[in-house]
């Protein structure tokens, strides 16, 4: 639990840091957190998982101190933090190459499921005459 709550608190930095919403969540839902521990759930298996288990095993008397110390280590000496800022800067851009997004110019478009791409910053509601714009 001290391993998770400490990558809880990594992941929830960046996400904040890259003005993300923690509460929009994929597999986690309805929790003001939710998009925190679906990112989290990446790291587990490779990092406070295995710790976990390393330091139940030593005995120590102190295992949330270590716990702590151990995984700020890891993090660091692994670049976590370039790393959830990579694979979030992945996950929520379109960078795959055979998508068909409709969007050749690599320009900002709106996507109405219909005609596709539709140019932006186009005013497509028919404006009354005699109405002033802006």
């Amino acid at each position: 639990s001290v391993a998770n709550t400490c990558l809880y608190g990594l992941v929830h930095s960046v996400v904040a840091a890259l003005g993300l919403a923690p509460g929009l969540g994929f597999i986690h839902v309805g929790l003001d957190k939710s998009f925190i521990y679906d990112i989290a759930d990446l790291y587990k298996a490779e990092y406070t998982i295995p710790l976990a288990f390393e330091l139940a095993g030593t005995g120590t008397k102190n295992i949330a101190w270590e716990t702590r110390k151990r995984v700020r280590d890891e993090f660091y000496e692994s670049h976590l933090i370039e790393r959830i800022v990579k694979d979030l800067q992945w996950l929520l851009t379109d960078t795959d190459e055979d998508a068909d997004s409709g969007n050749d110019e690599g320009t900002l478009c709106l996507w109405d499921g219909i005609r596709g791409c539709t140019e932006a910053g186009v005013q497509y509601f028919p404006r009354k005459e005699g109405k002033r714009e802006g």
